[in-house]
Protein backbone atom coordinates (compact mmCIF):
# COMPACT_ATOMS: atom_id res chain seq x y z
CA UNK A 1 0.00 0.00 0.00
CA UNK A 2 2.57 2.23 0.82
CA UNK A 3 4.26 1.76 -2.42
CA UNK A 4 1.54 2.56 -4.15
CA UNK A 5 0.86 5.93 -2.25
CA UNK A 6 4.79 6.78 -3.16
CA UNK A 7 4.33 5.92 -6.72
CA UNK A 8 1.29 8.15 -6.96
CA UNK A 9 2.75 11.06 -5.37
CA UNK A 10 0.80 11.03 -2.08
CA UNK A 11 3.74 10.03 -0.28
CA UNK A 12 6.84 12.63 -0.19
CA UNK A 13 9.85 10.54 -2.04
CA UNK A 14 12.34 11.58 0.43
CA UNK A 15 10.29 10.96 3.48
CA UNK A 16 9.54 7.17 2.82
CA UNK A 17 13.14 6.61 1.98
CA UNK A 18 14.09 8.27 5.18
CA UNK A 19 11.42 6.15 7.57
CA UNK A 20 12.59 2.90 5.32
CA UNK A 21 16.66 3.55 6.24
CA UNK A 22 15.31 4.23 9.64
CA UNK A 23 13.61 1.09 9.87
CA UNK A 24 16.19 -1.18 8.53
CA UNK A 25 18.98 0.51 10.81
CA UNK A 26 16.92 -0.38 13.53
CA UNK A 27 16.81 -3.92 12.50
CA UNK A 28 20.28 -3.91 12.67
CA UNK A 29 20.92 -2.52 16.02
CA UNK A 30 18.13 -4.11 17.68
CA UNK A 31 17.88 -7.45 16.65
CA UNK A 32 20.77 -9.10 18.18
CA UNK A 33 18.70 -7.61 21.46
CA UNK A 34 15.77 -9.43 20.70
CA UNK A 35 14.95 -12.63 22.57
CA UNK A 36 11.82 -13.01 21.48
CA UNK A 37 11.31 -14.90 18.15
CA UNK A 38 8.08 -13.24 17.48
CA UNK A 39 9.36 -10.19 17.88
CA UNK A 40 12.33 -10.90 15.48
CA UNK A 41 9.87 -11.83 13.37
CA UNK A 42 7.75 -8.70 13.07
CA UNK A 43 10.93 -6.48 12.83
CA UNK A 44 12.52 -9.13 10.08
CA UNK A 45 8.81 -7.77 8.55
CA UNK A 46 8.68 -4.32 8.46
CA UNK A 47 12.30 -4.27 7.63
CA UNK A 48 11.78 -5.83 4.47
CA UNK A 49 8.72 -3.67 3.85
CA UNK A 50 10.49 -0.90 4.21
CA UNK A 51 13.22 -2.17 2.12
CA UNK A 52 10.91 -2.81 -0.97
CA UNK A 53 8.97 0.69 -0.05
CA UNK A 54 12.66 1.94 -0.83
CA UNK A 55 13.03 -0.23 -3.99
CA UNK A 56 9.84 1.06 -5.67
CA UNK A 57 11.39 4.17 -7.42
CA UNK A 58 13.87 2.64 -8.62
CA UNK A 59 11.63 -0.09 -10.56
CA UNK A 60 9.37 2.68 -11.59
CA UNK A 61 12.10 4.50 -13.34
CA UNK A 62 13.66 0.63 -14.57
CA UNK A 63 9.88 -0.19 -16.16
CA UNK A 64 9.39 3.24 -17.32
CA UNK A 65 12.78 3.41 -19.43
CA UNK A 66 12.22 -0.47 -20.70
CA UNK A 67 8.57 0.99 -21.76
CA UNK A 68 10.24 3.82 -24.07
CA UNK A 69 12.77 1.84 -25.02
CA UNK A 70 10.25 -0.73 -26.19
CA UNK A 71 8.25 2.02 -27.66
CA UNK A 72 10.69 3.34 -29.83
CA UNK A 73 12.05 0.37 -31.08
CA UNK A 74 8.14 -0.51 -32.40
CA UNK A 75 8.68 2.48 -33.93
CA UNK A 76 11.76 2.11 -35.72
CA UNK A 77 10.28 -0.88 -36.87
CA UNK A 78 7.03 0.53 -38.09
CA UNK A 79 9.45 3.62 -40.30
CA UNK A 80 11.04 0.66 -41.61
CA UNK A 81 8.34 -0.84 -42.85
CA UNK A 82 6.42 1.58 -43.96
CA UNK A 83 9.73 3.31 -46.18
CA UNK A 84 10.90 -0.22 -47.33
CA UNK A 85 7.35 -1.27 -48.58
CA UNK A 86 7.43 2.06 -51.26
CA UNK A 87 8.46 1.93 -54.46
Amino acid sequence: MEGALLVFGAIDRWGALLVAVLVIAAYFVIRPRLQSPLGRDVLWTAAVSQALVALVPILVIVVGTVALIAVGIIAVVALIVLFGDRR
